[in-house]
């Protein structure tokens, strides 16, 4: 099965009966103008490696060269048959404070590493769902938009540490608007929001 996500671009495939009547046109103008110069016979004899057909292929290229853009443009799509797919998984954002008060030793190695290692064990546990990444300490940044790729997750859990954001703090409420930006907003339900802080919020407007 063949469908077009563009069907109306393929419209400008009218364009080629204009352009093949001006190089209908050309081709009689073509040759009036070579009568004048004398007779055709005998001027062909006098240019015995003239193409005659140069001007044919070359418009015949073009047709296709143009035909082959529309097509493109209208974006040609193959398969099989449609399928509804019922959504049976969630959406996580998961937030890491990464900041320096995070390396604090009162949980073995560090909490910064308690915290990796949560983070980790939730990755295991997802199914159908879909993570995302915000560390923040005196600000928020988005460190792996909403994916369902596990290892990119663990990839981007190993680099994680106190040295990533530059300015100190704890900006939670940062963190919690960074990531309501970072759902997807036609989706109603299905979100999930896990901050891992050490809990001391210095900006006072959680």
């Amino acid at each position: 099965m063949m469908r077009f996500e563009h069907i109306e671009h393929l419209y400008w495939l009218a364009a080629l009966l204009p352009l093949a009547l001006l190089y209908a046109l050309y081709i009689v103008w073509r040759k009036k103008a070579v009568k004048k110069l004398g007779d055709i016979a005998l001027l062909g004899k006098q240019m015995p490696l003239r193409s005659k057909r140069k001007h044919v292929v070359k418009f015949v290229l073009m047709a296709l060269a143009y035909t082959s853009l529309v097509v493109g443009y209208a974006n040609p799509q193959i398969g099989k048959s449609f399928e509804k797919v019922k959504r049976s998984g969630i959406d996580v954002i998961v937030a890491v404070d990464v900041s320096k008060s995070m390396l604090a030793e009162d949980v073995k190695p560090n909490r910064m590493v308690r915290a990796r290692q949560f983070v980790s064990n939730l990755v295991d546990q997802l199914q159908n769902d879909r993570i995302g990444l915000i560390v923040f300490a005196g600000n928020a940044y988005l460190q792996m938009p909403l994916t369902s790729d596990k290892a990119a997750a663990k990839l981007f859990l190993k680099g994680m540490d106190t040295e990533m954001v530059p300015t100190q703090g704890t900006a939670i409420a940062d963190a919690i608007k960074l990531a309501m930006r970072s759902f997807d907003e036609e989706e109603t339900q299905h979100k999930a929001l896990v901050i891992i802080t050490d809990g001391e919020n210095h900006e006072g407007d959680t």
